[in-house]
């Protein structure tokens, strides 16, 4: 079995799949959101290989809403900023 890694240098610990999931997300999708002009064609290809990825190695459903929900509120406190 394949695994996926991510490396999340702001804190360094092991974290609920669910939630840094959902901060990796939210980070990426906030790249597009404020720089689109730089980053809208690298990040479509991103996001479109990391959901392959995270799709052939897990099943979770819990797991992934915990990811969208952690994503949602991720953004929204960025929004409010």
């Amino acid at each position: 079995m394949e695994h996926l890694y991510i490396l999340d240098w702001e804190l360094t610990r092991a974290g609920l799949p669910g939630i840094e999931i959902g901060q990796f997300c939210a980070e990426i999708h906030m790249l597009r959101r404020f720089n689109p002009e730089v980053c809208q064609e690298q990040l479509r290809w991103y996001w479109k290989y990391f959901f392959k990825a995270y799709e052939r190695l897990s099943r979770d459903v819990e797991q992934a809403q915990e990811a969208y929900i952690h994503m949602g509120v991720h953004m929204s406190d960025w929004e409010q900023e």
